[in-house]
């Protein structure tokens, strides 16, 4: 433990280049946060973030130990979370690409689009729970997924055109 106090306590400079990487990962976090959980969220992460301010005052005024802990403390509370939920969004997005392709291949074969993705095979089984997929009519159907929250949602819907979409809150 004293090794690790001499180490934390032996330069501002590293505390603080620390400090400056935590706090931009918390920013990318919180940006991640809008297309994972939503608005709200993130603008309560931004909230999260701007409590820096506290270690960094501690900084200021000599207390390294306390403002490295502090500044630790909250970067764990945002930046892993977000990052997970990042992953799963690439995830979700390809899935989601790919059942809208599979939807297209059957209207190629069949003349029309599935009634439902039974019979596809999904590249992440686990996330199967995440993608829905609803025909409409005979030339319409959606497909819809959800990242950290039921609350927001990406969808593709073929009568509104190529593009996808997002909804939060």
């Amino acid at each position: 433990m004293n090794m690790i106090y001499r180490i934390i306590a032996s330069s501002y400079f590293y505390i603080s280049l620390l400090a400056l990487i935590i706090i931009i990962l918390e920013i990318y976090s919180a940006e991640l946060a809008y297309e994972n959980i939503g608005a709200i969220y993130s603008e309560i992460m931004y909230g999260v973030i701007f409590l820096n301010i506290i270690p960094i005052l501690f900084l200021i005024f000599k207390k390294r130990l306390v403002a490295f802990l502090l500044i630790l403390s909250i970067g764990l509370y945002i930046i892993p979370n977000q990052l997970l939920l990042a992953k799963k969004l690439i995830l979700l997005k390809e899935e989601a690409a790919n059942i809208v392709n599979y939807a297209y291949m059957k209207r190629i074969e069949a003349g029309d689009f599935p009634e439902n993705i039974s019979d596809y095979k999904f590249t992440y089984p686990k996330l199967s729970e995440d993608v829905y997929y609803q025909k409409s009519d005979t030339n319409d159907f959606e497909v819809i997924y959800h990242v950290g929250t039921k609350n927001t949602m990406h969808f593709y819907r073929h009568s509104i055109g190529p593009n996808w979409y997002y909804n939060n809150d």
